[in-house]
Order: C-alpha cells, then structure tokens, then sequence
C-alpha cells in the first residue's frame, strides 16, 4: 500500500508541475493530436508556420477547391522572439517582432499573386485584444488617435483594451485604400465572409449571431454620409461580465471600468480582473463620444449633452434586447478537476510518465505534408 501511495504522490505532483506555468514543458508543439515538440522552440516558429501556410496553399490550389486558412500567429506577444535574421532591426525587441510579421503576412500576400489567385482570395487581418500592459514595453502600446492616447489594454473594455487593428483585402470586389472610422467586430468576419462566397443563409444556423455582414460598410469606406455600420449596438465584456455598451457606431456607456493599481495596468496580477473590488459599477453608466473623444477623457450628462436622455434610452433598450438572446451554459474549464488532472497528463506529456520531453520536429521535417 505504501508503494501505491507513493506512486499516487508522484503522479498527482508530476500532474501539478507538467500543467501549471510552473514547468517551461507546458509549452507544447502539437500536429493535430499527437505532441511533435515539448518544450516548444519559439525563435523558428514564424518561419514554420509560414512554411506549413504556403504549403497548405499550394496543396489547395492544385485541387482546384475552396479552402479556408486561419493563420493564428504567436505574436506579437510576450514571450518575445525571433529569428537571428529579424534580431536588430528595429529600435526594440518589439519592433523586431512586427518586423518578422510583417514579413510572414507579406510573404503569404505575395505567394497568393504569385499563384494567380490573389484577386479572388479575401484576406483578413486583426488582432485579439490590445496591449499586454501588464509585461512593460514587452506587451506594446495601445497608440493614438488624432492626438488622444487610447485608454486601457488588455482585459479591460476601454478603447485601448478593445480597438484592434483592421484590415480586409479582397480585390476582385473590394476597392483598395479606403479608411472607415465606423465601429465593427471580429465577429462580423464569419457572416461577412459567407455573403461574399455565396452563402448568405446564416441566419438558418439555428442560433444568432452577433456579427453582421459589413461588404456594404467596406464599399462605401471614405465616402462621407454613406459609410454606415450595420449595428444599431455593439456589447463589449470583460470576461464573461457585460461590462459596456456602444452605440450608433459612436456612443459607448461604461457599465464597469477597471480598477487601476499603476498607470493603465494592474502589475500584481497576470492582468486587471473583471469582478469584485477589481472594478467599479457605475450607475448610472459613463457616457462617451468617441468620435469626438478617442481618449474617452470627458464624461457626457445630462447637462452637457442635448441627446444624453436619447442616447441611454438606445443604451438600455439594447441591453434589453441582448439579455434575451443570452442563454447560460456551465463553465467547460471548470468541470476539469484536480482530481481528474493525471487522466490528462498522456495527453500534454509526449513521453509520460517520463520527462515530458521530446522533438520529433527538425528544420528539414517540420513542413506537413499533404498528397499531390
């Protein structure tokens, strides 16, 4: 019995330290469900990626089929890194990082014109979140517009925290240099994507959708008095708490702001948290103009804003309306307990119960291959 103890001991520290950040073995290369690399080695992963995109590409176009790439990169983010050719080219180690992005997107853009096929391929380019202002200058910077700093970052519903860049390229429709400050959402992507491929019956998916087809949005793009976004609202939440609401594309009401402990940031923990003491309830919710106050400095009241009344009317009906398409679902990251944490560990560990190491990737194997 003292040696099933003994085991059982093991296996549960083993579990504890292989899948926490306590062990730089979580950090895990795999190739569908089978682990090729553990640790992970970071400086190459860009070059691999874009190899293993330009392979799938071309795989696709000579079957002569629709295809569907999601080119989901590593950065910028911390950790930083790149490869040595990308290493000092710019004034920062982050700059190095956009440097060798930069590189990959363009690459990928150039082997579409290259195959004959970049005028008919929609191209989409975003991020997630804004700046990692937590990890210093390692995690970026929110930027600026028309001279105001963007608030926030990271977890937190402000500007800085939520506006992302945007771009979408789709020649043999879309016109080319045009700029629109009308507010859409990464989820507008998926519908949008459909109606240009011929599918416009999304709605029959059986559930709702929050984004919205923004093709019309695009064409007009520049064109002052045309350009209108498709959302009457948008919902912005910080977690799982519905934290602000925008409206007309223009208005958006804070519902919940972040508590700061430095600056923008909250650098005792991984990032500003999204409940309890960790923010503040305004009731009734700050106002902004963001068209006029990118910054989001000056708070509109009723005293200062003639359509205040108006606009939180639109604010409160649209909340009203989300609520209702909400429904709630238990939590899936929650249903994994520490109890159950060893049945996992064949599944993040390529050799247990042994090191939790192994490379089965080299710079010669690293590309997948598909048949010809």
């Amino acid at each position: 019995s003292l040696g099933i103890v003994v085991v059982l001991f093991f296996i549960v520290v083993k579990a504890v330290a292989v899948m926490t950040l306590m062990s730089p073995t979580m950090c895990i290369l795999y190739k569908d469900t089978e682990i090729i690399q553990q640790p992970l080695t970071l400086s190459n992963l860009t070059q691999r990626h874009t190899a293993n995109a330009e392979n799938f590409i071309r795989h696709a176009t000579r079957m002569q089929k629709p295809w569907f790439l999601y080119m989901s990169y590593a950065k910028v983010h911390t950790a930083l890194f790149t490869n040595p050719e990308f290493e000092n080219v710019g004034a920062s180690e982050y700059i190095d990082n956009v440097a060798e992005l930069d590189w990959s997107v363009g690459y990928l853009v150039n082997l579409l014109d290259e195959l004959g096929i970049g005028d008919d391929t929609i191209i989409w380019f975003s991020s997630d979140n804004g700046p990692f202002l937590e990890r210093g200058i390692e995690g970026g910077s929110a930027g600026k517009l028309r001279g105001a700093d963007f608030k926030g970052g990271k977890g937190q519903v402000w500007e800085g925290g939520i506006r992302v860049p945007g771009i979408v390229r789709y020649k043999a429709k879309f016109p080319q240099g045009r700029v629109t400050e009308e507010a859409v959402s990464t989820m507008d992507i998926f519908p949008t994507t459909l109606a240009n491929v011929g599918n416009r019956n999304y709605d029959n998916f059986g559930t709702i959708l929050d984004g919205k087809d923004i093709s019309d949005l695009i064409m007009k793009a520049g064109q002052e008095g045309k350009e209108n976004s498709p959302h009457d609202y948008m919902i912005h939440y910080c977690g799982d708490v519905l934290s602000a609401v925008r409206i007309e594309s223009r208005y958006k009401a804070m519902i919940y702001t972040t508590v700061w402990e430095e600056g923008y940031a909250c650098p005792t923990a991984t990032m500003c948290e999204c409940v309890g003491n960790a923010v503040t309830k305004h009731d009734p919710p700050l106002l902004y103009d963001i068209r006029t106050d990118p910054g989001e400095e000056n708070v509109l009241t009723a005293d200062s804003f003639s359509k205040y009344d108006e606009i939180m009317e639109k604010v409160n009906r649209a909340l009203e309306k989300h609520q209702k398409t909400i429904d709630q679902f238990p939590n899936q990251e929650s249903q994994v307990k520490m109890t159950q944490t060893p049945l996992l560990l064949p599944h993040v560990c390529c050799d247990f119960p042994r090191s939790c190491q192994c490379n089965k990737e080299t710079l010669h194997s690293h590309v997948l291959q598909y048949d010809p």
